[in-house]
């Protein structure tokens, strides 16, 4: 019985009574739109722009956590390549002065 309801129902409603692709039926003798995602409202006539923020937010963040790990990728390897710093005073042991003398040959 409810199937015949609606499809009397959708013959009553005028054609564009539902704006955006909304779905017209009528339900207790009076009109309802069934909207779409993104649209709401009593004829689906507004956008719903908490979806659109939500969606927003979501994307922005995948995109800071894709960047986050491709930079931590890239830092890793630039690491492993840099070369270890090269140890001057390996055989040396004495304060600095005694050091640069013996570069300089003077011991």
């Amino acid at each position: 019985m409810a199937t015949s309801t609606q499809t009397t129902a959708q013959m009553w409603c005028e054609p564009g009574y539902c704006k955006n692709r909304g779905t017209c039926t009528v339900v207790n003798a009076a009109f309802k739109c069934t909207c779409p995602d993104g649209y709401i409202g009593d004829q689906c006539q507004d956008q719903d722009h908490h979806t659109i923020i939500v969606v927003v937010c979501v994307v922005v963040v995948v995109l800071l956590l894709i960047g986050a790990v491709v930079f931590s990728i890239w830092w890793c390897k630039k690491q492993a390549k840099k070369p270890p710093p090269p140890d001057h005073d390996r055989d040396h042991v004495g304060p600095p002065e005694t050091m640069e003398m013996e570069a300089k040959g003077y011991i």
